[in-house]
């Protein structure tokens, strides 16, 4: 009985989450698409839980051969008590796609400079202190390097 009251329930919160994806990434597209290489695809992500929201945006080719996933969480016990009486989940997934979208304009303005850190690290915006960390994935250079330090330490032996 309770996995039936409960999937009711779930089911429209995660419709509604789908619905919020497409239209973060069709508002992402319209703003990045000048930016994007041949190939490349803009995704958006959500997940929402009552002590954080978290939001991705994966810039990918679809051979993964490039893939940049900038990911921003805030988190309630981050914040002022203010801003979590004064600040409810869907804001806070507005904000964090907001911060998403200015350090994916700051990339892409930068020409492509990778300058995130791949553990997460605290940034004030707004009102609120949001959780962010970013990785660029590039696995045939990634393998070509792993390769070449392969072949480096085999001649040692």
């Amino acid at each position: 009985m309770t996995e039936q009251s409960s999937s009711p329930t779930t089911a429209p919160i995660q419709e509604i989450l789908t619905v919020a994806c497409l239209r973060i990434e069709k508002a992402m597209l319209a703003r990045f698409r000048a930016y994007l290489k041949p190939g490349e695809r803009l995704r958006a992500s959500i997940e929402k839980d009552k002590d954080f929201v978290y939001a991705q945006l994966v810039v990918a080719l679809p051979d993964q051969s490039f893939r940049l996933d900038l990911e921003a969480a805030v988190v309630v016990q981050d914040q002022d008590f203010d801003v979590v009486q004064a600040i409810g989940p869907e804001e806070r997934i507005e904000l964090a796609f907001e911060f998403l979208r200015t350090q994916l304009h700051d990339y892409f303005r930068h020409n492509r400079v990778n300058r995130f850190h791949l553990d997460w690290r605290i940034y004030p915006f707004e009102t609120t202190r949001m959780r962010f960390r970013g990785r660029l994935q590039s696995p045939d250079l990634e393998a070509m390097a792993n390769e070449l330090l392969g072949e480096a330490l085999g001649d040692d032996d």
